[in-house]
């Protein structure tokens, strides 16, 4: 049923799957462009320019928030192109019969690797540790931080039968304080060094992510496009058959 319904909306499982197959080589060129424009740097050499970037430490640094987003995005893109791959396979698996089972088989291996690929590549979309950890590094500094209240109070009186006539008073008071709490002193060299390596750190982790994002796909694509015949008819264009192989 799920896969007549999917046809009778214009594009069936098994054209999503051809489609992102014969876009493989272009998808892996704009992960390679991602790789070469964002991350260029080695570990000791990004360490340098990482640090340099400190000026402020409650600002962030512009060579990491550079790259997040994009990073995101492509693994992103990547997860659900596998995604795609695993509802066509999915959807074209058909009912399990006493023999001619090879093709169902090759399709269980396939959509297992697809599975763990995804669910791997699926870890790095979450950056919030990264953020954490940061964080709580720059508030270890104890740099000063300045607190501004201002507070208002209003007193009304009434007053009638004087000898002027009735008369009502409105005063008003305005209270101000600044505060500042923290060192004004120059930061610990070691707090400013864990910021540093902390971006590092998280440099390194977004670049080996891509790396391992552009192995997993790279594998994908092959291993559906080796075997799409046999995870798009499982069974044979006839349904029988037994002179199979996976590769």
């Amino acid at each position: 049923m799920k896969a007549k319904y999917r046809t009778k909306c214009g594009t069936t499982p098994s054209d999503v799957a051809k489609q992102i197959v014969e876009n493989g080589v272009s998808t892996l060129k704009s992960y390679d462009q991602l790789l070469e424009s964002k991350y260029p740097y080695g570990p000791k050499e990004v360490s340098k320019l990482l640090t340099a970037e400190i000026i402020d430490p409650t600002s962030p640094n512009e060579i990491l928030e550079s790259l997040v987003t994009p990073t995101i995005d492509a693994i992103s893109d990547c997860v659900s192109q596998i995604s795609k791959l695993e509802s066509f396979i999915g959807l074209s698996t058909p009912q399990m019969e006493d023999g001619n089972n090879f093709g169902v088989s090759v399709q269980l291996v396939v959509a297992k690797f697809l599975k763990e690929s995804r669910e791997k590549l699926e870890k790095q979309i979450d950056v919030t540790d990264y953020y954490t950890k940061r964080a709580d590094a720059v508030d270890k500094l104890g740099l000063s931080k300045s607190t501004f209240a201002k507070t208002t109070t209003n007193t009304s009186s009434n007053s009638t039968g004087g000898k002027d006539g009735d008369e009502k008073k409105t005063n008003q008071s305005n209270v101000e304080e600044s505060k500042t709490t923290g060192s004004s002193a120059k930061p610990d060299y070691f707090r400013l060094k864990a910021i540093s390596a902390i971006d590092t750190a998280f440099y390194c982790a977004m670049r080996s992510t891509v790396v391992e994002m552009i192995d997993i796909y790279s594998c994908v694509i092959d291993n559906v496009e080796k075997n799409f015949e046999r995870l798009s008819q499982p069974k044979g264009s006839g349904g029988g058959g037994t002179n199979m192989s996976m590769y």
